[in-house]
């Protein structure tokens, strides 16, 4: 029992501490530590002048505890935009953000049921949630996961996005956002694209062919992507030992003509 409760101890203290260093490796994220942050803390001088303001909700779950008291928790964040003069719409798009982070979990989490099973412990965790882009017309967030077992050699810190158009409230998929991907990925092996977020020493570990030639577009695999009023950011997915993922960005002005969408110019 003794052992049990060192195991436990440690694996607390190794959660906390790759939360901190997941958070810190993404570059310009916000503290979400609330349960109801106002986008008031959130800087917002880089976003077009709008109507709207937001927040960022936070639910938290138990989804299991053991018989002795240990517990596998998911924590769920997500924007919550107010402000819009069409109720139903703004509903419905506050639906689709929290539709988003359960539908991340699951994906992210699919063997729940084994792990209750067998009791390992688990820790998911929607680390921070950026608002990167808000207009009128459209809004970009980026989202950081933070993903752990207690049986997880590296914690999972995976970044998903969601572009959204709030006149029609569909959520704009990256095959609708890329006109002419090859072109684009053609830029970041060039190496026109600059890290934004990620591990220091990355492009030691790793190359940008191998990075980007695991999306295609024939088979309609591409990386997630974010807005800024400036930038073009591609999310690329990396394996754990790597941090999961890392953000390059290119101004919007050079990769425009390969995208059917383009926030910036719509506003």
């Amino acid at each position: 029992m003794k052992m049990r409760k060192i195991f436990v101890v440690l694996l607390a203290l190794a959660m906390l501490l790759t939360i901190v260093s997941c958070s810190s490796n993404n570059k310009g994220d916000n503290d979400t530590g609330t349960n109801d942050s106002t986008g008031d803390d959130i800087d917002t001088s880089i976003v077009p002048e709008n109507d709207y303001t937001f927040s960022i909700k936070e639910e938290i779950v138990v989804v299991h505890e053991t018989e002795d008291g240990r517990k596998s928790t998911k924590v769920l964040r997500y924007p919550e935009i107010s402000g819009m003069s069409d109720s139903a719409l703004q509903d419905s798009i506050n639906a689709s953000f929290r539709s988003v982070a359960e539908k991340q979990f699951v994906l992210n989490v699919p063997d729940v049921d084994i792990y209750i099973i067998e009791d390992t412990l688990f820790n998911y965790e929607v680390s921070n949630v950026e608002v990167t882009f808000l207009s009128n017309s459209f809004m970009s967030v980026k989202n950081t996961v933070y993903s752990m077992t207690s049986v997880s050699e590296y914690p999972e810190c995976p970044v998903y996005t969601v572009n959204i158009s709030l006149e029609s409230g569909e959520i704009i998929d990256e095959d609708e956002i890329f006109a002419d991907f090859n072109s684009i990925a053609s830029m970041f092996l060039l190496g026109d694209f600059s890290m934004v977020y990620g591990m220091e020493d990355l492009l030691s570990q790793t190359n940008y062919e191998d990075m980007i030639l695991q999306y295609k577009s024939d088979y309609a695999s591409y990386p997630n992507v974010y807005f800024t009023p400036d930038e073009f950011v591609i999310c690329i997915d990396l394996v754990a030992a790597l941090q999961s993922s890392a953000g390059f960005s290119c101004p919007i002005e050079n990769v425009a003509q390969y995208l059917n969408v383009n926030p910036v110019s719509a506003d």
